[in-house]
């Protein structure tokens, strides 16, 4: 089987959210080296995740109904809370890991999020994690052939440091986050105004 074959893989896990994307990044990374293997795992991840928001919404209304009901009302109040950003709103979604990545290609064609948004805004999502996995694969690869493995090179320090910070973004954007399920403050009734006079 050739090498586009093997990672061409990853689309079909994504349309049917099958566990061990993962590894085949890491492989894509072995593969093709850095910025190849991004670009081909990137392009695949997010085609397979809009695969499988349109299998989601074709096919899976009555599955969804049933399982899934719940937890898309709970996460529709948050998304109708920032339908002004619903793009950036929801490629944070993407980012972090409290929603399942699965969740998400299932959940958001009956959360009423637009096609166009949902690839485009998966295609930034899934970066910071593509960027880690496609890193692991490379370095990977450079292990088999010890003559050629530096660990300082240029591009290794710079390539970790855009790492570390696609990963601490989310959490500087989760703390920064209000929580749109939050009650909000009561009003001073006039009585309570009388009373601190």
């Amino acid at each position: 089987m050739s090498n586009a074959k093997e990672i061409r893989h990853v689309h079909r896990i994504q349309a049917f959210a099958i566990p061990g994307s993962v590894m085949l990044s890491v492989l894509g990374g072995a593969l093709f080296k850095l910025w190849r293997g991004i670009i081909i795992v990137l392009f695949c991840a997010s085609v397979g995740s809009l695969c499988c928001y349109t299998i989601s919404w074709y096919v899976c209304h009555p599955i969804v109904e049933k399982y899934l009901k719940k937890r898309i009302q709970q996460l529709s109040v948050k998304i109708e809370a920032k339908r002004d950003e619903l793009f950036f709103y929801f490629a944070f979604l993407r980012v972090t890991p409290f929603i399942p990545n699965w969740f998400m290609s299932v959940a958001s064609p009956h959360l009423g999020i637009p096609p166009v948004t949902f690839y485009f805004g998966t295609l930034i999502g899934v970066l910071p994690n593509t960027l880690v996995t496609v890193q692991a694969g490379v370095t990977l690869a450079a292990l088999a052939s010890p003559d050629d493995f530096t660990l300082l090179t240029p591009q290794n320090i710079i390539m970790t440091i855009v790492i570390c910070i696609c990963l601490l973004m989310p959490i500087v954007l989760h703390h920064n986050a209000e929580d749109p399920t939050a009650d909000a403050p009561k009003p001073a009734s006039d009585e309570d105004g009388l009373a601190q006079v």
